[in-house]
């Protein structure tokens, strides 16, 4: 995917306790990412299609600072941010993080909110869209 990670270096991409918003790591390439690796890691959980686990925890002192949950949002941020600060020299970051991007724009975009009635129909009329733009493309040849 091509894009400019430029352009989310607004009041949402934040990092840290506090939730300080950073000056962004990435910058514009082409990012790719295998499909397959893309279904197991942001299609299928979301669909329910992969097996979740149960987090059990304990309050143990509950003297203890209340620390804030990070939202969805901001762990996706932060993994973006962990990876660009544990990257190899010569590591490729436009496809060692172009999965992570992926998440995080599925994120920010609010695709998760999407549910599997929805999705279908957007299937659907993909396929006809794009059968309609082959078809364009053959008589311009």
């Amino acid at each position: 995917m091509n894009f400019d990670p430029q352009q989310y270096a607004d009041n949402q991409f934040t990092y840290g306790q506090y939730h300080q918003q950073i000056k962004m790591p990435y910058h514009s390439g082409s990012y790719s990412f295998n499909l397959l690796e893309y279904l197991n890691a942001i299609l299928s959980p979301h669909f329910g299609s992969t097996t979740r686990h149960i987090s059990t925890f304990f309050i143990g002192d509950t003297h203890r600072r209340q620390e804030r949950e990070d939202t969805p949002l901001q762990k996706s941020c932060r993994a973006l941010i962990e990876k660009q600060r544990n990257s190899n020299h010569g590591e490729n970051l436009f496809q060692t993080s172009a999965l992570l991007w992926a998440k995080f724009l599925y994120i920010r975009n609010q695709f998760e909110n999407i549910d599997m009635d929805e999705y279908k129909d957007f299937v659907e009329l993909a396929s006809p869209l794009d059968w309609m733009g082959q078809e364009d493309l053959t008589e311009n040849a």
